[in-house]
Parts: structure tokens; sequence; C-alpha cells
């Protein structure tokens, strides 16, 4: 709900001088992932669950994805996602209205750091594997978000897999002229094959 997030910006804020556009780059103090932790402990398991999932996936969430990743049936997935919506933590995106986000970014960076490490990358890995099955589909993953998220995913994917898809994405940034981004795809790259070794 509007005052629930309101209260937590305002306390991030005098914690930090931060606004709702710079949260998303904060480590959030213990105290707000608590307070939003105690908002959404009244949701029900597999609203959580979905939750979980959702953050990994990034600030759009489309249902379709959600269902390809989590296995779930669609009508149990939408009446999950209702649940959230109805506790005001999702909300239907202005555009394309068929998607959704969270209600604000510090839920989902809540939900985000409060996972375990571990957990996080498995998670990024699934959503990675998931995105790789629509190479060649319609509803195909751009290569970016394929990248960011076996590269996320750390150990929990090949190294051979994580580059290729990280330099993909990098040489399709510089067709597109778009020279940062591909930048931050190689170092990316490079970054994957020192931890390597």
């Amino acid at each position: 709900n509007p005052f629930f997030v309101d209260t937590v910006v305002r306390l991030l804020g005098a914690r930090s001088g931060a606004d709702a556009a710079t949260v998303e780059n904060l480590r959030l103090p213990a105290e707000v992932r608590a307070a939003i932790r105690r908002h959404l402990a009244h949701l029900p398991a597999d609203a959580r669950e979905l939750l979980e999932f959702a953050c990994v996936l990034g600030s759009e969430l489309a249902p379709e994805l959600l269902e390809d990743v989590m296995g779930m049936p669609a009508s149990l997935l939408q009446a999950t996602l209702e649940e959230a919506l109805q506790a005001g933590v999702l909300k239907r995106a202005a555009y394309p209205q068929a998607r959704l986000e969270f209600a604000h970014p510090l839920i989902r960076e809540a939900l985000y750091q409060d996972l375990e490490p571990k957990i996080r990358q498995e998670l990024h890995a699934w959503v990675g594997h998931s995105l790789e099955k629509r190479i060649g589909s319609p509803r195909k993953a751009p290569l970016a978000a394929l990248a960011y998220h076996f590269w996320a995913a750390g150990p929990s994917v090949e190294v051979k897999r994580c580059v290729e898809y990280v330099c993909a994405a990098g040489a399709q940034a510089l067709e597109s002229l778009a020279y940062e981004q591909a930048a931050c795809q190689y170092e990316r790259a490079l970054r994957v094959l020192d931890r390597e070794g």
C-alpha cells in the first residue's frame, strides 16, 4: 500500500539522504528490509515464493515468463499474482499492460537482498535456462537478459556458456552503437574468466 512504501522511503532517505529514484543503487538498511518482510509476512507461502522468483527476474514481470520459470499451472499462477496485486506488492505496468511490476523498487530490492547468495545464484541460473529455451521461438529473450542471468548465476552455470552469452550480448550492443553496454558486457566476461583462473 502507498502509505507503507512512503514510510519506508522516508526511513531510507533519513538514513542515507536518498530519494525513491536512487534506492535501487543502495544496500538497504536492515530495519528497512525488516519492515518490508513484516509487510509481506501475511502473504501465503506460494505468493512469497513467487515474489522471490520475481525479484530475480527484474523490475518488469511477464506472467508467461514467470509461468515458464516456476513451472506453476497458469490458473494457480494467476491466483497467486492476484494475491500479490491485492496486497499492493505488485501493480500492473502502464505499458505494456500485460506486464506487472513491483509497486516500488524498494520492495524488489529488499526481497533480492534477503535471498541467500547461493539461492540467488541458483534462481538466476534457473531463469537463464528458462530464457534459453525461448531461443528460436517468437517469445525469445533478449541476449542482454540471458547474459545478465547467466553472469549473475556465478558458479551455478558453466563458464563457457556464461562467457558465450555475455560476449554475444556485447557484440549485439556494439552493433547497436551502445558502447557503454558493450564495455559492461566485455568487462563481465573478463571477470568471469579471471574468477576461473
